[in-house]
């Protein structure tokens, strides 16, 4: 009995929301991606983000990110042991998202630039634990078709991913 509470409440909220977003340009996008590390270590690893924008122009929207990384890392500098980590990351970005063409093709391409914070949890091989709370950026281009859309993306610290996802409102 329990579960069809929950499923009335997520039903009660949602049907107002997906018809006030059809009014007020509102979408929330959920994504998966998997990526690479790119400057100074080796690695890879899984990406799941939550983004949410509000079209105030016609090309032009304000976009939030919120996103939870986990790569397997090597270090690959020559002065050191090149010990491997796993660096698990929560990046909280704001920003601008501006789409190349019109809203009346089905078919859009855009860019993102966000900014915000990041907090990044490394457990290294020999045991020790590196807290770091920072500043944080994407910068990704993605193509959307209706519900889905693909892209890749630059992230905080030092990731580039390749996402999937799709409109969720």
């Amino acid at each position: 009995m329990k579960y069809i509470y929950i499923i009335y409440l997520i039903t009660i909220i949602c049907i107002p929301l997906k018809i006030h977003a059809q009014y007020k340009k509102i979408g929330v996008d959920l994504s998966l991606g998997v990526g690479t590390a790119v400057f100074f270590e080796d690695g890879s690893g899984v990406v799941l983000g939550l983004n949410s924008h509000y079209s105030f122009g016609k090309n032009t929207s304000i976009e939030s990110m919120a996103t939870y990384s986990i790569m397997h890392k090597k270090e690959n500098f020559i002065f050191t042991s090149k010990r491997s980590s796993i660096s698990k990351n929560l990046n909280l970005l704001i920003g601008i998202r501006q789409y190349f063409n019109n809203p009346e093709n089905k078919k859009r391409f855009f860019i993102n630039a966000l900014f915000g914070l990041s907090k990044v949890q490394k457990t290294y091989s020999d045991g020790n634990i590196k807290n770091i709370f920072d500043k944080a950026l994407s910068i990704g281009l993605y193509y959307e078709q209706k519900p889905y859309l693909i892209g890749v993306g630059l992230e905080s610290p030092d990731y580039l991913f390749l996402r999937f996802g799709f409109s969720i409102l």
